[in-house]
C-alpha cells in the first residue's frame, strides 16, 4: 500500500511538472500549439498568387484516400533503446502477420548502435524508417535539423552551407522571404512573409506574374560557374581555378571588375549583363 501511495505521489509531481512546463503556450504567436498552420498558409498565399498571375480562379481537389477511403492511419513505433533495436525484428513479423507495414523511429546517436544491417532489413521489408532526434534529448537544434553537417559530411559543411544560400537566393519567392539573407527562414521571417512576397510584385499590380516569380538565368549562371569551378570553395574564383577550364582566358579579365585576382558571383552577372551573352543565347 505504502508504494501504491508513493507512485501515486510521484506521478502527480510529474502532472504537476508537466503542466508548468506547458505553461502559457495558448498564448504563443508562433510555434501555435497543438498545431502550427504557418507553412500551411504560407503555402496557400503562394498558390493563390501563381493561380492569379495565371488566371486561374478554381484548382481541382483530389481525395487524399485511394478508393475513397475517409481517413488513413499511420504505425509508428519508437525504438528507445537496444533492447527495442533488438526486438525489431519481431515487431515487424507481428505488423506483417496483420498486413500492415508500420515507420520505426530509431535514434541513431548515444543509445544504441544503428548498423547499415538492422537498416536495410527494415526496407527490404517494405516498413520506413524515421529519426525521432538523433540523440533522443528532446530538443531538435540547427545542427539536427540539417542546417550544420555531421558525421561524414562535417568536412564539407562550408560548401553545403553556400549551397544552401545559393539555393534561396537564386529563387525568388526563396529570397524574398529569407530578408536576412543567411540561408534560413525563421519565425520571425514566416510572420513577415505577406509583406516579403509583395517586394517581388515589380508593377505593384497586386499579382506575382510568371516572370516576376520565376529564377533570373543570369544568376543560376553564375552561381552554376562558382560551383564549378571554385576548387577550394572559398567563395570567388581564382585565375588559378578558371585556367583549369575550357572557358577562355580572356573572359577572367573581363569579369574580374576591380582587378583583384579573384571572380565574385555578383562581377560574373555583371559581366554576363553587361555582354548580353545570356539573352542571344536564351532567344535562339
Amino acid at each position: 500500500m505504502n508504494l501504491l501511495l508513493q507512485n501515486r505521489k510521484f506521478i502527480n509531481s510529474i502532472k504537476v511538472f508537466s503542466s508548468l512546463n506547458f505553461l502559457g503556450w495558448d498564448k504563443l504567436a508562433f510555434p501555435a500549439w497543438p498545431l502550427d498552420l504557418t507553412v500551411e498558409r504560407l503555402l496557400e498565399a503562394v498558390l493563390l498568387l501563381c493561380m492569379k498571375s495565371s488566371g486561374i480562379d478554381a484548382m481541382p481537389f483530389i481525395w487524399f484516400w485511394p478508393d475513397g477511403a475517409p481517413s488513413a492511419a499511420i504505425l509508428t513505433h519508437d525504438v528507445e533503446t537496444a533492447q527495442g533495436r533488438d526486438f525489431c525484428p519481431r515487431l515487424m513479423d507481428i505488423n506483417e502477420s496483420f498486413g500492415f507495414r508500420a515507420s520505426f523511429q530509431i535514434v541513431p546517436e548515444e543509445r544504441y548502435a544503428v548498423t547499415t544491417a538492422f537498416l536495410k532489413e527494415i526496407r527490404d521489408r517494405g516498413h520506413e524508417i524515421n529519426v525521432q532526434d538523433l540523440n533522443h534529448d528532446g530538443k531538435l537544434s540547427a545542427e539536427e535539423c540539417g542546417f550544420q553537417a555531421r558525421g561524414p559530411m562535417a568536412e564539407h559543411a562550408d560548401q553545403l552551407a553556400r549551397g544552401r544560400l545559393s539555393f534561396m537566393q537564386l529563387h525568388p519567392v526563396l529570397a524574398a522571404l529569407d530578408s536576412n539573407h543567411d540561408g534560413v527562414i525563421s519565425a520571425d521571417e514566416i510572420r513577415k512573409a505577406r509583406a516579403s512576397l509583395r517586394t517581388l510584385d515589380q508593377n505593384g499590380d497586386g499579382v506575382l506574374t510568371e516572370s516576376e516569380l520565376k529564377p533570373d538565368p543570369v544568376r543560376m549562371l553564375a552561381f552554376g560557374m562558382l560551383a564549378q569551378y571554385d576548387a577550394n570553395n572559398d567563395g570567388k574564383i581564382s585565375r588559378d581555378e578558371f585556367e583549369t577550364t575550357a572557358t577562355p582566358p580572356w573572359q577572367f579579365d573581363g569579369m574580374d571588375a576591380n582587378h583583384d585576382g579573384f571572380v565574385t558571383t555578383d562581377e560574373i552577372i555583371a559581366f554576363f549583363k553587361s555582354q548580353g551573352t545570356l539573352s542571344r543565347l536564351l532567344a535562339k
